[in-house]
Parts: structure tokens; C-alpha cells; sequence
């Protein structure tokens, strides 16, 4: 087992590998973009290699590239006897999410399969000038589900995508590296990943658990409202008069849904999520037990099994996220997340920012 952490330009392509960084982690999500980071001595000569914004980590384990990701945050922190860099990068999924539709984009879909939707978004920002990333179109080209949708100039490519994913009967997505140089446009349906039967029993192939329960993304009763010109809707759980927990409610809005069809969809969606209180498990694995992507890897479903104290865990879940930590020596420690996905400190700063670039564009 051999992971390199190789440097080359935004245009494509290996250049060097990073044979001096330490620290190297790579975090792969299945709904949210993937990141890597490392740390490298700032006065050796790989350091100068790395500029950010213009230059991408590829990330491999025994020659299959996993991974292509933009530099972007950096910290070099320094004095008379050291230099350290610190380099964070992000996937095409967030750099997609920093490229907008502009006033003479298609902003229109009516009845238009929604494979079709996420490559025209994609295409509408490659065609302008200084936007080609390389991307072609990949797997998942039809999905037989049709959606009206209609967009503002100013929203966000990517997180569009994101909510056209998550629908009831989206999909999921992703830009995966195919050569050095090309990536490919993904979509999943029904959904990304296999049951491979594989079973995460702790004691066994779990060295270490957490349990997490979040009840803030709970309700079973709340108010979803759109744009101008649409009408909020409420939903609520069927079975609410007998549930032991009672009522919770929950208000969300999303004022770039200007048609009701697509307001009604997304509330759908974001009840039956809410309604199910979905623990997130997060799984260090034993020492050797996970053999690559092709035995365990994002959307798969796994058998979670935890026999400990209060807990008597035996249900099936999929991964949402992989994190593997590279040491020194070259030795992975590796750890899943099943179930609900971690809700990150910075997935809420995303959303808080969007908010606010809404507000601002009205």
C-alpha cells in the first residue's frame, strides 16, 4: 500500500510529488466536497511548487488517483529556526460552488431530465472565458426523472446541483479524476455504491466508535418557503399524534426556488430527512482491515455492528465519508462515517454565507 501526494499546475497534469510533506490527510464525502491537507518545511524547495489557487494535490494509493483537489488555504508560520507550511485543498464540487450563472446563462428548465440540467450548468460555466476546468461528461447522462426549474443570475453552480440532488428521487454527484489531466462529471442513480456485504463489527474490523445523535436537524413538523412569487408549504410526519417525542418544528427557505413544483419538492425531501433521527457512527478501522476503494468506499452500504454498554447496534448504513491519515512511515489509519453525515462547523459558515449572498443579490 503506497499513497502519494503529487503536485501539478490548475491546467492538468503531474509535476512533482510531494515526497517531504507530513501530515498528509485525505477526507473523501459523498454529499459534500472532498478536501486534503498536508504540511511541508516552507524552506525546502518542494514548498515552492505549491501556489494557491493555481496549483492541485493529487491524491493516489497505489497508483489509482483518488483525489484532484485546488490548493486554497494556506498558513505559513515562521521564525529563525523554521518555516511550516500548512495546505488545505478542495475538490471541483467546491470550486464549482465559488462559479455563478449569469443574466444571460440558461436560467430556464421545463421538463428537462435533471442529468441534463447538472451538464448544461456545468458546460454554461466552462464555456466562459478562463472557465474551462477540464471536465467531460461521465456516467449517469440519463436518469428517466424530469424536473422544472428556473434560476436567478448569481446563483451558485454548484450548490444548485446540490439541490437538485436532494430531492426525493435525485441523485448523487461527483468529479472524479480520470487521467492526470481530465475530469469527469458523475451523476449516481438512484445512488452512489453497493451493499458489498461487508460487516463493520466492533472488536473486530472497528478498533475504535463514536456515536453521534445531532437533534438539531430534527423535526417532524416545519415550514419550507421559496421565492418571489411562490407560496410556503408545511409538512408534517404522518404518525405526529402518537410520536413519544411530540412536536418539533423547523422553518427553512431557500429564496432561489422561484417555482412552487420545485419549493414542493425540496420540502418533500427535507421532511423525511428531518423526520428520522439518524445517528452518525464514525468507525476507526483495524489496522490493515480496509483494502481501497474497491472494498469499502462512499455510498456503499455496510453492516454496523456495536455491542457495548447501552448500545446494541445491528443495522445496515451507507458510508458518507472515508478519512484516510498518512504518517511518515507511510502507514494509513483509516475511519468511515456511516449514516448521518457529520454536521461540520464548515458546512453551517456555507450555509450562513449563502444566505447572505442571497440578501446581498436582492
Amino acid at each position: 500500500m503506497t499513497w502519494k501526494w503529487i503536485v501539478g499546475p490548475a491546467a492538468g497534469g503531474y509535476t512533482d510529488e510531494l515526497t517531504e510533506a507530513r501530515g498528509r490527510k485525505a477526507t473523501f464525502r459523498l454529499t459534500e466536497p472532498s478536501t486534503t491537507s498536508c504540511s511541508i518545511d516552507g524552506r525546502h524547495e518542494q514548498a515552492r511548487l505549491i501556489d494557491e489557487l493555481s496549483t492541485d494535490l493529487h491524491v493516489l494509493r497505489d497508483g489509482k488517483q483518488l483525489l484532484r483537489a485546488r490548493v486554497g488555504s494556506t498558513t505559513d508560520d515562521g521564525d529563525d529556526t523554521s518555516h511550516a507550511v500548512a495546505v488545505n485543498a478542495f475538490d471541483y464540487r467546491e470550486l464549482l460552488r465559488r462559479r455563478l450563472l449569469y443574466a444571460d446563462s440558461t436560467l430556464m428548465y421545463a421538463g428537462a431530465d435533471q442529468a441534463d440540467i447538472v451538464w448544461a450548468l456545468v458546460s454554461d460555466t466552462q464555456a466562459r472565458t478562463g472557465g474551462h476546468l477540464g471536465i467531460a461528461r461521465g456516467r449517469g447522462t440519463s436518469t428517466g426523472r424530469r424536473r422544472d426549474r428556473t434560476y436567478e443570475p448569481g446563483n451558485s453552480i454548484g450548490s444548485r446541483i446540490d439541490e437538485l440532488a436532494a430531492v426525493i428521487d435525485g441523485f448523487d454527484w461527483d468529479v472524479l479524476p480520470t487521467t492526470p489531466s481530465a475530469l469527469s462529471l458523475d451523476v449516481f442513480y438512484p445512488q452512489r455504491g453497493t451493499d458489498r456485504g461487508e460487516v463493520l463489527d466492533y472488536g473486530r474490523a472497528v478498533a475504535r466508535f463514536q456515536r453521534t445523535v445531532d437533534p438539531r436537524e430534527y423535526a417532524n413538523a416545519g415550514r419550507y418557503s421559496g421565492g418571489e412569487g411562490t407560496t410556503a408549504v408545511t409538512r408534517e410526519a404522518p404518525d405526529l399524534a402518537s410520536r413519544a417525542e411530540g412536536r418539533w418544528d423547523t422553518q427553512q427557505g431557500d429564496t432561489d426556488l422561484t417555482q412552487q413544483a420545485a419549493l414542493a419538492e425540496r420540502a418533500d425531501s427535507l421532511a423525511v430527512t428531518a423526520r428520522t433521527l439518524t445517528p452518525s457512527y464514525t468507525l476507526a478501522l483495524a489496522d490493515g482491515w480496509w483494502q481501497g476503494p474497491d472494498h469499502v468506499w462512499l455510498g456503499d452500504t455496510c453492516r454496523v455492528v456495536i455491542h457495548s454498554g447501552r448500545l446494541a447496534v445491528d443495522t445496515a448504513l451507507r458510508v458518507v465519508e472515508l478519512t484516510a491519515d498518512v504518517d511518515e512511515s507511510g502507514e494509513e489509519r483509516i475511519s468511515v462515517t456511516l449514516g448521518a453525515p457529520p454536521l461540520s462547523a464548515v458546512r453551517r459558515q456555507r450555509e450562513q454565507a449563502s444566505r447572505l449572498t442571497t440578501l446581498e443579490r436582492r
